[in-house]
């Protein structure tokens, strides 16, 4: 009898990085088992993925409420649904569906299994987040992380026995390769990734302003949209490089541009494993990136095929940049080994 499994995320219409690994992750299980994506929100967006025939798709509530509130009214269609569908495995993807669905764990014999897709200790301080964290790792049967580091910091801050908590990288498509040689010619620079504060496009535009200075002819392409735009096109524009910096918006085949670059930069404050970094590796772009709490670290090999600065080193962010661009045989070589 065919496993059913069933992946859990709170609105499968946000364009982010958690529905896509569960979309293609989903597409590709769909071959061998019966997979379900249930969406706890459907506010009448159209899902932001695309999914194979074979799986099916449920959403549970039509509006996003409160905490107090999702808590209320999810558990009614929830219990309905997972009785009738008895799942084998059921992935509750990020705190936010772990700490609404994980108590059902207590009543269903499916195996309740918390995916964080971000990091402990970026939000240790946000109490509410944390207390989400630890309620879904204490009642589901097991919790799976993005990055070794973190699942470290689940064992000591919760008091996890080992074998509950494990680690499975975020995974990328070969096939999604467009780079098939590198452009040491292109004097253009990437950045991909939602506009919001822990995504650190405002430490770019400091760190970017200083690069022009010294190379005024290069170019700096920043995809994506949301909350922070406003505020990074007021820096553009304070910095007076308005020539070189350029916001094309979000673009669902940003993929097919990367060949253009020389290089990509990821400035974030913070992330859970930053699978733009595969997306440009296996573009076989070199990466300036911050060395922040979680991913990086174990994505990039410094100096093989990129570079890994101190957080919130806005010179030292600008010196990297600069030293990529006034090397070519740095590039490339870190452009072959990308792929290693």
């Amino acid at each position: 009898m065919t496993k059913k499994i069933c992946f859990v995320v709170y609105n499968f219409a946000d364009f982010h990085g958690l529905n896509s690994i569960v979309s293609e992750l989903a597409n590709e299980l769909s071959d061998r088992y019966e997979v379900t994506i249930v969406s706890i929100i459907n506010d009448g967006r159209e899902n932001a993925f695309s999914l194979t025939s074979k799986i099916k798709y449920k959403s549970l509530l039509t509006k996003a409420n409160s905490l107090r509130k999702d808590l209320f009214h999810v558990f009614k269609p929830s219990y309905r649904y997972f009785k009738k569908e008895a799942f084998d495995v059921i992935f509750l993807e990020g705190y936010y569906s772990g700490l609404l669905l994980s108590g059902l764990q207590m009543i269903f014999k499916s195996e309740f299994i918390f995916v964080d897709h971000g990091a402990l200790m970026n939000q240790l301080q946000d109490r509410k987040v944390t207390i989400m964290r630890f309620w879904a790792s204490k009642l589901c049967r097991r919790t799976i992380t993005l990055t070794e580091r973190n699942r470290i910091d689940y064992i000591h801050k919760f008091h996890l026995p080992e074998e509950k908590v494990k680690c499975i990288y975020n995974w990328i498509d070969l096939k999604k390769q467009k780079t098939i040689n590198y452009n040491i010619h292109s004097k253009k620079i990437i950045s991909v990734g939602r506009f919001g504060k822990e995504k650190g496009f405002d430490q770019l535009i400091e760190a970017f302003s200083i690069v022009v200075k010294k190379h005024p002819d290069w170019q700096l392409d920043i995809y994506g949209d949301g909350e922070t735009m406003p505020l990074i096109k007021e820096m553009i524009q304070e910095k007076n490089i308005e020539n070189n910096v350029h916001l094309p918006g979000m673009k669902r085949n940003v993929m097919e541009r990367y060949p253009d670059y020389a290089m990509y930069v990821l400035p974030s404050y913070r992330e859970g494993f930053a699978l733009v970094l595969l997306e440009a590796k296996l573009n076989k772009l070199p990466i300036v990136s911050f060395d922040i709490i979680a991913g990086p670290g174990e994505i990039i090999r410094d100096p093989i095929d990129g570079l890994l600065i101190p957080p919130k080193d806005i010179n030292a962010m600008a010196e990297a940049i600069c030293y990529l661009i006034e090397n070519d045989d740095v590039r490339e070589a870190m452009s072959k080994r990308a792929l290693d």
